[in-house]
C-alpha cells in the first residue's frame, strides 16, 4: 500500500509536467508489481477451505460462501469412469451458481483425478472438489476452498504488461529516423576538370 501510494504521487506530478511514456510505463509496471504483491498475500493469508461428507440435500458453509449437494451422475466410458456431482454454490457476495465439480477413475493406470470448479468473482475465487462417492451415489464428500484477492494477480499482471507495451511504444517514438551517410566524393571527381593547352 506504501508503494501504490507513492507511485500515485510520482504519476499525478509527471502528468502534470507533460509525461514520457517511458516515465509513465515504468510506473505502470511497477504499481502492477505492488498490486500482485498485494494478491500474493491476501490469498495466502486469508484463504480456508473447509471439506465434509454431504448427503444430497445437505449444506456445507464456509463463513458467507456455501454448497448444497444436489444430485450425484455416474458415466462409464472404456478407458474413464467419471462422477459429477451436482451443487448449488452461494457466494459471499450472495451470487448463486451451479458447481459440477468431477472425479474421474482410469483403470488402466489406477489413478484418480479431480477436476474442481472454480468460481471467480472480484475480491475472490471459490474452489469446490469432489473428493470420493459413495457406492449408492447418496453422499459424497466435497471440500469448499475460498481464496479472496485472486483478482489482484490478474489486474496485476495486466498493469505490468500495460507499463512494458506504454514503455516500448515511447521508446520507440522518440528513436531518430534513419539518415543517410553523406555523399563524399573522390578527389578526382570533386576536382575541376583541367584543359590541356594546345
Amino acid at each position: 500500500a506504501f508503494v501504490l501510494t507513492g507511485l500515485a504521487g510520482q504519476f499525478a506530478r509527471r502528468v502534470r509536467r507533460r509525461p514520457r511514456a517511458a516515465g509513465l510505463g515504468g510506473l505502470l509496471a511497477h504499481a502492477g508489481i505492488a498490486v500482485v504483491a498485494l494478491g500474493v498475500a491476501g490469498s495466502a493469508a486469508y484463504s480456508d477451505s473447509v471439506e465434509r461428507e454431504l448427503r444430497v440435500g445437505e449444506t456445507l458453509r464456509l463463513g458467507a460462501t456455501s454448497v448444497r449437494l444436489v444430485e450425484i451422475r455416474r458415466d462409464a466410458d472404456p478407458g474413464v469412469m467419471s462422477v459429477d456431482a451436482r451443487l448449488r454454490l452461494v457466494t459471499a457476495a450472495g451470487h448463486e451458481r451451479t458447481a459440477s465439480p468431477t472425479l474421474r477413475y482410469y483403470p488402466g493406470r489406477d489413478t484418480a483425478v479431480t477436476v474442481p470448479e472454480v468460481v471467480s468473482d472480484p475480491l475472490r475465487d471459490s474452489y469446490v472438489t469432489l473428493i470420493a462417492v459413495a457406492a449408492d451415489s447418496t453422499s459424497a464428500t466435497v471440500r469448499l476452498a475460498v481464496n479472496p484477492l485472486v483478482g489482484l494477480l490478474w489486474a496485476g499482471g495486466l498493469l505490468t504488461t500495460a507499463g512494458g507495451v506504454v514503455a516500448m511504444a515511447g521508446a520507440v517514438r522518440r528513436r531518430p529516423g534513419v539518415r543517410r551517410p553523406p555523399d563524399r566524393r573522390t578527389a578526382v571527381d570533386a576536382a575541376p576538370a583541367e584543359r590541356t593547352p594546345v
